[in-house]
């Protein structure tokens, strides 16, 4: 028996899943889509003016995550695009009649770590999925969701992967205040597409987004936005 690696089957792959993730993009300038908003704008702006290959690790994360939801949530009733105020929202699955599920894979230890602190704190700061989540039950109408989390590492001890499932809960309150801050992002990025002219880079996203494979980070950092 022998084997040969093939780097040209891995540039393949990349290629089309590259492909799958430009043309995944929404045109409709003044219809963003609620992660565009949720997460860093100049980034939104960036992909939608000068559309580039998404980096191997943009593209391995956004693979790996849409297989895992497509297996895991199979067995529910897929929700449809919702638009609200002329956002546009993908909600995964509704798993009970009236109620709205998420789905998220992470590498977050389904026990205790060095940091402390309850689990459902954890998870409720990663990212922006605590945002995600309220943007989707303010659509939806809805102050419950269920929260689907597939810890990728479990407690990183072997066996790796675990699950956890959770109710999320929110007042009405919370959840209309924190659309009134998507529609002023909103209004950012739609003027920002409308003149041509970039968000400030740095401006208007976390700390953690520049962190990870970002394939304008160079632009930002160079001023050329």
């Amino acid at each position: 028996m022998n084997i040969i690696r093939l780097d040209s089957m891995v540039e393949k792959v990349l290629a089309d899943l590259q492909e799958e993730m430009l043309n995944d993009v929404p045109r409709d300038t003044s219809k963003p889509h609620v992660t565009e908003l949720i997460y860093c704008l100049t980034k939104s702006y960036l992909a939608r003016k000068f559309p580039m290959a998404p980096t191997k690790q943009e593209t391995l994360l956004f693979a790996s995550g849409l297989g895992l939801e497509a297996v895991m949530l199979k067995q529910f009733k897929r929700a449809e695009v919702l638009e609200v105020d002329g956002i546009l929202l993908s909600l995964d699955f509704f798993p009970f009649d009236n109620m709205i599920g998420e789905f998220k894979s992470t590498r977050i230890s389904s026990g205790p770590t060095k940091e402390g602190g309850p689990l459902e704190e954890r998870i409720l700061d990663t990212g922006h999925w605590r945002g995600q989540i309220m943007a989707y039950m303010y659509a939806a109408k809805v102050t419950s969701t269920v929260l689907i989390v597939l810890h990728l590492m479990g407690d990183y001890r072997p066996p790796f992967p675990d699950l956890t499932c959770w109710r999320v809960d929110a007042e009405q309150g919370e959840l209309d205040a924190y659309w009134q801050y998507l529609l002023g992002r909103k209004g950012v990025l739609v003027n920002a597409l409308d003149e041509g002219v970039a968000p400030t880079p740095f401006k208007y996203n976390e700390d953690w987004e520049c962190k990870t494979p970002c394939r304008f980070r160079l632009l930002c950092g160079s001023g050329a936005v």
